[in-house]
Formats: structure tokens, sequence, C-alpha cells
């Protein structure tokens, strides 16, 4: 058999990636469902949701409804909740690239709560906002959105779901929504 050496160039490649996915886990055992939604969106979606628009538009979209790369992994997720709204609780995890601009590919993570927020409170979880954000995204509820800080960076954004949005995808009770930026540095 022949004989291979790990060179400095393959020596903790895997390491991104493993603490990626030491973070889902973490979620996960929280009680998060961890779901994967379609990086392909359109204007319409992204405007309907309050999120960022897409800025990379694909010259052979699979279909009119999957026009552009996603800016937000938030779309995405109130798509799924809105699917399953009759399911009363739900708490969803996606991590996913998105393309804020023409040339920028980004790594996020996206959470969202839905139904009775008391359950994260009897999983040891203590959850509270601050309005921190003088502009949150459009998509959150003005003074119901804050910073999420690690390690003294701003690195995404957490708050309750916009009313508006909230009754144009006919959601009903209290949505919360995370997204921030990865890999979340260490000190």
């Amino acid at each position: 058999l022949p004989n291979f050496k790990i060179n400095d160039l393959t020596r903790n490649a895997s390491a991104p990636y493993d603490r990626t996915r030491a973070l889902k886990e973490v979620f996960v055992g929280l009680g998060f469902q961890e779901v994967l939604a379609y990086s392909f969106t359109t204007p319409l979606e992204a405007s309907r949701t309050r999120v960022a628009p897409p800025a990379l538009e694909l010259k052979n979209p699979q279909s009119a409804e999957r026009t552009h790369l996603r800016a937000s992994l938030v779309s995405g997720l109130l798509s799924i909740a809105q699917t399953n709204r009759a399911a009363g609780n739900v708490m969803l995890l996606e991590v996913g690239r998105v393309f804020p601009s023409a040339d920028v590919e980004e790594e996020l993570l996206a959470l969202l709560m839905m139904g009775d927020l008391t359950a994260a409170a009897k999983l040891g979880a203590e959850l509270s906002i601050s309005p921190l954000l003088e502009t949150p995204p459009a998509f959150l509820h003005p003074g119901v959105a804050g910073a999420i800080v690690w390690n003294g960076s701003s690195v995404g954004v957490i708050g309750a779901l916009h009313p508006s949005v909230a009754a144009a995808l006919e959601l009903t009770g209290q949505i919360m929504i995370a997204e921030l930026t990865l890999p979340l540095t260490s000190r």
C-alpha cells in the first residue's frame, strides 16, 4: 500500500466544518430542527418577507420562482414555518451560504422559534431582547431587535418578526428570528 503523509496544507483542513457541525449539534440538542431551504429565490419573495433583496441573478434559472441567489436565510425559514404553522411550536435552524452582492459569499446561521416560547425556558435557556439596533433589518419588529455580539464584535441580529411579515405569511403567535455570520471566531 502507498504511504501518505499529511502535509501542512491538509492538516486541520476539516476544522471549520467541525466547528460548524458542533455548533449545529448544540442547537439540535436544544430542540431545533435542522432544515435546508433553496439557495434560489426571487425579488418578490425577498420583498414579501422584507429581507435584503437578492443581488445575484441567474443567467439560466431553473424556474420563474428561482431566478436569483438568496441574500438571507430568513425567507427560507419563514417559508418552512408557513408550511408547518399548524404544528404549533416550531424551532428551525439552517446553516447555509448567501450572496449579499455579486462578489460576496458568506456562511450564515439562522434560527426561527415560533409558538409558545416558554418551551425555551424549559430547556434551561433564557431569552431576552434588548433594543440595541437603531435601524433593525426590515423583517424584524422595531424596538424588539438586538445585535448578537460575539467576543466583542457584532456578528448578527436577533428579534421578533415584524407584524406585517407575520400577517402576510398568515403566521400567528410569537416568532423570534436570529441570523448571524459564521465562522464565530475564538479568542
